[in-house]
């Protein structure tokens, strides 16, 4: 067999043609079929007569017997890595041995198959601006192959800016460039970016060609794609108009499955319609013809999105590439003329570009990995995107590297989905919850409009409008604020609008800058009758309108808000809205606004609403510890006090409300039975007749091993009478046909012992016991944080103080806590609920715990009961009042009073971050001393880290908890659970320059369910 052949070169066959039988041949022929695609040479033969090219046929006449023939065949091999070639002898004699009559050559080709591609970053591009030249080199197939050469001419006219090659070595100069590279591997490709700038000399209406070649051509399987062009044309306006089509946009529902999928409707919503069953992401290509969309299609074996093209209905389907990343959520944007989209990759989330016409990837050099949501400018040069929750630009060969936003510590700053507008001067990103607008560069960040929520904004082809999602509806507005549109209508609170975009159409002409708007700004702020900043959506109606939103960062003022954008002189009324507030003024009018406007300030004052009555029996006589409900408010449910009264107040005005009474699991035993009032708007009065229901109450006596204890007396007293029991060998004491309703006193009595509690009042409603222990002693149990018996809260952290609680002093050194320490256990009961309580620290007179919190679903306890056992045994009995809420801070020096148990987290003008102390030990005072906290610093940045109880867990951020510092509003950036400590709960609060100097002040924490906690101190400088 011949050696290994090069592409392109002669191959030689020597076929030898012997008579090894015992007769002469007559009449001998050879056949050898060649190589499919072999390029036919020479042959010559010692005797005959050969013809043929694809087979070569040979009349070599007779041969004689031990007589040979030689044939001598010259090809040049195809590109393929192995190669076949068959030759057959035969003559007119039988042949004694056949199989050594045909005979398989098979020869290995040295070649490879060098390719190159170019594309520039738009096909339109003015004097001055710059041009990127995309380029990629592959070796398609075959063997590596060493020491390839990119030859790459620009045309005149540019000027070459830089050359960034994947591998290898930029060479030449001017506008004759190369790329060397040692080797190419077979099926590897690299890319090299060019940034040239085009001359202001050139002449607009040209069209400048740039030619890319490659080699070595030696043994190259295919030359003809060693070659490739790119053209752009010179205009004076290279961004041409686009004309609105229709907008897609995609429904979520995680409760009906059957409601999810993609829709399209008109500009104005109308002819709103279900489409195929693309994908997601759908996102319009350039000329409107096409949309590109994420598939999830191996979900088993893969994290990747395939990313898509085809026309709308989704007819010839085509993959562009199978590496898109789920982990950063994709996106992915169209280049302006339409051939290529870059998008995330799957590998360490980078940038990477895929041809539109499926012929392949290619990777973008220089650029962020991390990154997500990137968006193509519409001149081609810079590509806007989000790493680590930032919004940065850069351009496309890497240089100019730009971030955009900057995240605050411990707030929800993050950004999201930016978009250029259609004349690249502009940028929409969700930020803090809400669509902004900024220049380009970065400078002008405000609000895009006057909506208290509103994201995955996409702008309008023409650049006159902007839609978005607002929480669940789509809608659209004028770029000016005007004209503001609901277009989509959710089926059910459960229907989300995703990912809106518009079709662009073609046009005539060019893209229109964006208008120069005379915008001016009213801010002002809402605070409650306290001076605390207060939570109310501020209509603005008028030229622009919308609503307001608190919170936004101007002037980082706390409960500031701004309306946005606001035409100048135009008319414009803000109203501030709350059902359950009424606001002085009502409303503040601005007519020909020629200015931004302040103190535009309302104060919110509380219009508590209340739904109050009265339960009795048939005789008029109240009825007491009547469990009734209401709907729609928290908690929702109260019992009637002694006199049968009861109240839910602090109602919200415009809720619907529905009240019913319960008897022991009933409602049959109550007139009415239910009453609803829709859309409350005053204060109602709501009696009830109540059927009078008998219960059984059992006073259980035990020691304090927990054995029954016989013979004691048990006192039951109320209702104008007193009864008395005595416990049998069980413990108990019965007491039948109780009159519920009532308030009654149990007390047990023996001689010679003490029992805890030492009396116990309640009021029957129900089958009740109230157990009773000998020798036990009555503690009392207090916050943790204030050390208020007030401010006892389920989930919070509880102090119980007595005697003889524990042996010994012992602290949890482990979580999830235990609920025994040191052989001391507590024990939380009330009816139909029983936990033990995770402890904390364990000593003789005192004992920290976490209070239980109820399972979901269940309503908290009003009334507890917390045993005390030490080892086995009950030393200890209460009974506390439990609240829903109830805020509390813990103080330094552990006493709810003085100088706070806090930090404080300064992050300095580099962004680096120290956490500092607060207090510190005063040895000759022997206590805790302040550390005077210095906020002077313009910048730098201060937060003040409190720690507490009965605050968390938090729906969101905020949530409604104000703190101030000395009188003064400070913005809340967290509050809610700490995390790390069961029970603990954790406030982050900015604090403002204007504290400095201010030395002791009073830090005053409120929330709108449990009111005020305790006021603990910090010292400023």
């Amino acid at each position: 067999a011949p050696a290994p052949a090069a592409l392109n070169s002669n191959l030689t066959y020597t076929l030898r043609v012997t008579n090894n039988g015992e007769l002469n041949a007559t009449n001998v022929r050879l056949n050898d079929v060649l190589p499919s695609g072999a390029t036919f040479v020479s042959v010559a033969s010692s005797q005959g007569t050969c013809t043929g090219t694809a087979t070569v046929n040979c009349n070599l006449g007779n041969l004689n017997v031990g007589a040979v023939a030689t044939v001598t065949i010259v090809i040049q091999p195809p590109g393929r890595l192995t190669i076949s070639n068959v030759a057959e002898v035969t003559a007119n004699e039988p042949d004694g041995n056949l199989p050594n009559n045909r005979v398989t050559v098979e020869s290995n080709v040295n070649f490879y198959d060098l390719a190159v591609s170019v594309g520039t970053s738009s096909t339109r591009v003015a004097p001055g601006g710059k041009v990127y030249y995309l380029v990629n080199i592959a070796n398609r197939n075959g063997a590596p192959v060493n020491d390839v050469v990119l030859r790459f001419t620009l045309p005149s006219g540019l000027t070459v800016v830089s050359c960034i090659p994947e591998f290898g070595t930029c060479g030449g100069t001017g506008n004759n460039r190369t790329v060397a590279m040692a080797q190419l591997a077979a099926q590897q490709s690299r890319a090299v970016t060019f940034t040239a700038l085009v001359n202001n000399s050139t002449t607009a209406g040209s069209e400048l060609i740039a030619n890319a070649a490659v080699e070595p051509l030696a043994a190259d399987a295919n030359p003809a794609n060693n070659t490739a062009t790119a053209r752009f044309a010179v205009t004076a306006a290279p961004l041409l108009a686009k004309a609105n089509g229709k907008i897609t946009y995609a429904i979520y529902n995680g409760f009906e499955a059957a409601a999810n999928g993609a829709f399209e409707m008109n500009e104005d919503g109308s002819a709103q319609r279900r489409l195929p069953d693309l994908g997601s992401e759908i996102t319009w290509s350039p000329d409107g013809a096409r949309v590109a969309y994420f598939v999830w299609e191996d979900r088993s074996t893969s994290n990747n999105l395939s990313l898509f093209v085809s026309p709308i209905e989704g007819t010839n389907k085509v993959r562009l590439a199978a590496d898109a990343s789920f982990v950063q959520g994709g996106r992915f944007s169209w280049s302006p003329d339409g051939t290529k989209i870059v998008y995330v990759t799957s590998s360490n989330q980078s940038l990477a570009l895929a041809q539109t016409d499926g012929s392949g990837t290619l990777a973008l050099l220089n650029l962020p990995t991390g990154v997500s949501d990137p968006d193509w400018s519409p001149d081609g040069e810079r590509l806007a995107f989000i790493k680590l929750s930032e919004l940065w630009t850069v351009n496309l060969d890497g240089t100019e590297l730009k971030r955009l936003t900057t995240n605050r510590p411990f707030t929800n700053d993050t950004a999201a989905r930016p978009r250029w507008s259609p004349d690249g001067t502009k940028l929409l990103v969700t930020y803090r919850g809400n669509t902004h607008l900024m220049n380009a560069d970065g400078t002008g960040l405000t609000r895009a409009f006057n909506v208290l929520s509103s994201g995955q904004a996409a702008w309008s082809p023409d650049g006159k409008k902007i839609v978005f999602v607002s929480p669940r509806p789509i809608y659209s507005i004028n770029y000016d604020g005007t004209d503001l549109r609901q277009l989509t209508m959710p089926q059910s609170i459960h229907s989300e609008g995703f990912t809106p975009h518009w079709q662009p159409l073609p046009a005539s002409g060019n893209v229109m800058p964006l208008p120069n708007l005379s915008l001016a700004s009213i801010t002002g702020k809402v605070t409650d009758e306290e001076g605390l900043p207060f939570a109310a959506a501020v209509q603005i109606t008028g030229t622009v309108s919308g609503t307001a939103t608190l919170g936004e960062q101007i002037n980082n003022a706390v409960g500031q808000f701004t309306g946005v954008r606001l035409l100048r002189g135009g008319n414009y009324t803000l109203t501030p809205q709350h059902p359950a507030y009424r606001f002085e003024p009502v409303s503040r009018t601005y007519n020909n606004l020629t200015s931004d406007i302040t103190g535009a300030d309302f104060k919110a004052i509380f219009r508590p609403l209340a739904i109050r009555g009265r339960i009795t029996d048939s005789n008029g006589a109240p009825m007491s510890g009547v469990p009734i409900n209401i709907s729609s408010t928290f908690p929702p449910q109260t019992e009637t006090d002694e006199n049968g009264h009861y109240a839910f107040t602090n109602l919200f005005g415009g809720v619907t409300y529905g009240i019913f009474p319960t008897g022991y699991g009933t409602m049959t035993s109550f007139e009415p039975r239910f009453i609803q009032f829709d859309s409350l708007d005053e204060n109602k009065t709501l009696n009830f007749v109540g059927r009078r229901d008998t219960f059984e109450v059992n006073g259980i006596v035990k020691t304090a091993t927990g054995n029954p204890l016989a013979g004691a007396t048990v006192t039951l007293s109320g209702n104008n009478t007193t009864r008395t029991a005595t416990t049998n060998n069980e413990g108990q004491a019965r007491f039948a046909e109780v009159t519920g309703g009532f308030v009654y006193a149990l007390r047990a009595s023996q001689t010679g012992a003490s029992f805890a509690p030492s009396e116990q009042r309640i009021i029957i409603n129900r089958p009740t016991s109230v157990t009773f222990f000998s020798g036990a002693t009555t503690v009392a149990a207090v916050s943790a944080a204030s050390y208020r018996a007030t401010d006892v809260t389920a989930g919070g952290i509880v102090a119980l103080f007595g005697t003889g609680l524990a042996t010994t002093s012992k602290a949890a050194a482990t979580q999830p806590l235990p609920t025994e320490l040191e052989g001391v256990s507590v024990t939380a009961s009330a009816p139909n609920f029983e936990k033990p309580c995770p402890l904390f620290f364990v000593s003789p007179q005192q004992i920290n715990l976490l209070l239980p919190a109820p399972d979901a679903l269940q309503l908290p306890p009003t009334e507890l009961s917390l045993t005390v056992r030490r080892a086995g045994a009950v030393v200890a009995v209460t009974y506390l009042r439990v609240r829903s809420f109830a805020p509390s801070l813990f103080s330094a020096n552990a006493t709810g009073q003085g100088l706070a148990a806090a930090v404080a987290l300064r992050v300095k003008a580099d962004g680096s971050q120290v956490y500092e102390p607060i207090t510190r030990f005063d040895p000759m005072l022997n206590r805790l001393v302040p550390i005077p906290l210095d906020v002077s610093n313009a910048r730098e940045q201060v937060f003040l880290v409190l720690f507490g109880t009965g605050i968390g867990p938090r729906l969101y951020f905020r949530s409604e908890v104000f703190t101030s510092i000395a009188n003064q509003p400070c913005e809340v950036l967290y509050a809610g659970r700490q995390g790390t400590l069961e029970g603990l709960d954790q406030v982050n609060v900015l604090l403002p320059r204007t504290l400095a100097g201010r030395g002791e002040a009073d830090i005053v924490l409120t929330t709108p369910e449990g009111g005020a906690a305790n006021v603990v101190k910090v010292n400023l400088k």
